[in-house]
């Protein structure tokens, strides 16, 4: 990337991708050591996500004044006064991106309940970032939804594991990685409510109560997306057919699977690869 990156999507684009996602990323950048570099908003209709990954910098947020070094995340929520900024020093480098979506309210009650603060050090904070580099290059070189989706779609994991760094998790928060993790693992086997509830030894009922309440999706909802998204790549990077490829990911028929296709992206399996391959 370039030592200065700052992408902002049109408006017009932001508003078809609402009703589709829970998150919606509105701009995105990389700062590489920007000298006199402060931000001052009183407010800001838009959540803020700054990781530090060099250098240093400061924060002041509801009313605490934050030192930022190198694998600190900061979360600014809408409209909410704060101020940032590089140390004149040792400047820092960020990476930073801008979302929203009706997911946030619950985003922010996650982050309250489970005592998280806003600005804070992140052990895994280069997963995080080769997350949110995929999210500006995605937004970079994008030339229609699909990439501005599977962007929403990378930040929606991204900001899953923020809610999973902490070295103790609480006990909702572990069943949701675990059923994520055993859906990874069952990509191809096409499972079943049922199926998650049993592996994680609780009722279907609360399983689905875990991701509405974390995630603004039903568990299915969240299962279809990562199958939707394996076809994305295996239609842009593979010669295998919308009937292997429905095969592979264990659709009952390529039709069904043309339509949850569809309905998903817009777009049928076919016109997809036509319009990544031209």
């Amino acid at each position: 990337m370039d030592s200065f990156t700052h992408i902002l999507l049109p408006e017009q684009t932001l508003s078809s991708l609402l009703w589709r996602s829970p998150f919606v990323v509105t701009r995105a950048g990389y700062y590489e050591k920007p000298l006199n570099y402060s931000v001052s908003r009183i407010s800001h209709s838009e959540a803020v996500l700054i990781l530090c990954v060099d250098g240093k910098g400061f924060v002041r947020y509801k009313g605490k004044d934050y030192n930022c070094a190198k694998g600190w995340l900061t979360f600014l929520e809408p409209d909410l006064p704060h101020d940032y900024g590089a140390v004149a020093d040792d400047p820092w480098t960020i990476l930073w991106l801008h979302f929203i979506g009706d997911g946030i309210p619950a985003l922010i009650d996650l982050f309250q309940k489970n005592n998280l603060e806003p600005v804070s050090y992140q052990p895994g904070y280069k997963g995080i970032s080769e997350k949110m580099i995929d999210i500006i290059r995605l937004l970079n070189d994008f030339d229609n939804l699909l990439d501005i989706q599977k962007a929403c779609s990378v930040l929606q994991s991204l900001l899953l594991d923020i809610l999973s760094s902490g070295t103790y998790l609480s006990s909702d928060r572990q069943y949701i990685r675990q059923a994520i993790q055993f859906m990874k693992n069952h990509l191809f086997d096409n499972i079943d409510l049922a199926a998650i509830a049993e592996h994680l030894g609780i009722t279907t009922f609360h399983v689905i109560r875990l991701f509405r309440d974390a995630l603004k999706v039903t568990p299915m909802q969240y299962y279809h997306t990562m199958q939707i998204n394996e076809a994305l790549h295996l239609l842009q990077d593979t010669d295998m057919t919308v009937t292997e490829i429905s095969q592979q990911l264990n659709f009952s028929s390529s039709f069904y699977f043309s339509q949850a296709f569809k309905k998903k992206i817009g777009l049928s399996p076919a016109a997809y690869r036509k319009e990544t391959r031209k």
